[in-house]
C-alpha cells in the first residue's frame, strides 16, 4: 500500500514518530508537497518519497494546503492498487504487517476509514475518539469519482468528504472501529 501525507515543516519530530509507525507496519510513504517545503523537509525524511505539486492554496488560505485532487492525480499514475491518505501526525499503534494485509484485502474495491484517538500521552491505551477522519485506504480504481472542488488537507469538510463520495456513488465504505 502507498500512502500519501502532507508533512507540514513545524513539528517535526512528531511527524517523524508517526510516520515511523507507518514504515513499521509495511506501508509506503510519499509526502505532496511545496517546492519550498520539499527542500526544507527533505533531510529530515530520509526515508519516504517527495512529490513536488505545482499548485497550492496558499494564496487562498495563507498556507500550502494541498489539494486533494492533486493527492488523486498522484496516486492514480502509481502502479499501486490500493492507496491511501493519512494525516502526517497520525501515529499507528499495534499496526503490523499482518494489520496492513487485512486493510489491504478490505480496501479492494472500497474505501476503508477511520479515526484518530486522542489521548494525553502517546503510550496511552484509552482516550477520545476523533469525530474526524484522519486516514484512509482505498482501491485506486475509485480515484476517477473524485472531482477537483478545491478541497485541500487540512480544511475543514474534506475528511468527511472523501467519505460521503463514494457513499453517495454506492461504493462500498468500510468504517474501522477498532483504535489503530
Amino acid at each position: 500500500i502507498l500512502v500519501a501525507t502532507s508533512i507540514g515543516p513545524n513539528r517535526i519530530e512528531i511527524q517523524k514518530s508517526a510516520i515511523n509507525t507507518w514504515l513499521n507496519a509495511g506501508l509506503n510513504v510519499v509526502s505532496l508537497n511545496t517546492k519550498e517545503e520539499v527542500d526544507i523537509l527533505k533531510p529530515y525524511f530520509p526515508d519516504i518519497q517527495f512529490h513536488v505539486v505545482d499548485r497550492s492554496a496558499k494564496e487562498k488560505y495563507g498556507k500550502p494546503y494541498i489539494y486533494i485532487y492533486d493527492f488523486m492525480r498522484y496516486l492514480k499514475s502509481t502502479d499501486y492498487k490500493v492507496v491511501g491518505i493519512i494525516n502526517s501526525d497520525i501515529q499507528f499503534k499495534d499496526v503490523n504487517h499482518g494489520t496492513v494485509n487485512i486493510i489491504y484485502e478490505e480496501a479492494l474495491d472500497s474505501l476503508v476509514y477511520g479515526h484518530r484517538m486522542d489521548v494525553n500521552h502517546i503510550n496511552d491505551s484509552y482516550g477520545t475518539l476523533s469525530n474526524g477522519v484522519d486516514y484512509f485506504f482505498f482501491d485506486k480504481n475509485l480515484i476517477h469519482i473524485y472531482q477537483d472542488d478545491g478541497l485541500c488537507m487540512g480544511r475543514p469538510a474534506w475528511d468527511w468528504w472523501m467519505v460521503c463520495v463514494p457513499a453517495s456513488k454506492n461504493k462500498t465504505t468500510k468504517r474501522i472501529l477498532n483504535p489503530i
